[in-house]
């Protein structure tokens, strides 16, 4: 009975350890031919389909455009939806200081499978953004507010996660120490026999 119930207590503890586990998914659309200012077609949003259930962090790739210009901050923000217009979920200010993939963590819930939009807004000819002439990424599409750019996408980086429950440090620390009090049980008592 008292072996029994030690392996469940070393079972429960290897259990909770590994719940802490969490699968990342990064969708990329990498290719690159050309690049636009922001401020020019402002704003600039980017539709991707998510591919779990948090979006953990969206970067856009950034290009120097006019290095004289001020390099005021931008907002990133996200939307629901396929589009400019959709309601905004989370938003962040953005300060790129160096050309290549600048972004924001949201640690944002979503849905698996459904389209949300990325969209920056700026007001400095300072940046621009990597993008591709062609339709590249089946999963989404460039829009922008000011001029018709007729492009298929930007560069950008969106990384996933799914949320998994993780217990709390205390809790885990407290099952491990059970079982390893467990395991000094069961050593004195053999050795004691």
């Amino acid at each position: 009975m008292k072996s029994h119930f030690k392996g469940i207590l070393f079972g429960a503890a290897l259990a909770t350890l590994s719940l802490s586990a969490r699968a990342v998914t990064i969708v990329e659309q990498s290719a690159v031919n050309g690049s636009f200012v922001i401020d020019y077609f402002d704003p600039v949003g980017q539709s991707f389909t998510a591919a779990s259930n948090q979006l953990v962090s969206f970067e856009f790739s950034f290009v120097s455009w006019v290095p004289a210009e001020a390099n005021n901050a931008m907002t990133l923000s996200i939307r629901q939806g396929d589009g400019l217009n959709g309601s905004v979920l989370a938003s962040s200010s953005l300060t790129v200081n160096s050309g290549g993939y600048n972004g924001v963590v949201f640690n944002l819930n979503v849905t698996a499978g459904a389209l949300y939009t990325a969209v920056i807004s700026a007001d400095s000819w300072r940046w621009g953004l990597a993008g591709n002439t062609a339709n590249v990424y089946a999963g989404g599409q460039l829009y922008t507010g000011g001029a018709n750019l007729g492009w298929g996408e930007t560069v950008f980086r969106a990384t996933f996660a799914d949320n998994v429950s993780v217990p709390e440090a205390s809790s885990t620390i407290a099952l491990l120490g059970l079982a390893l009090a467990s395991l000094a049980i069961a050593r004195r008592s053999r050795a004691a026999t």
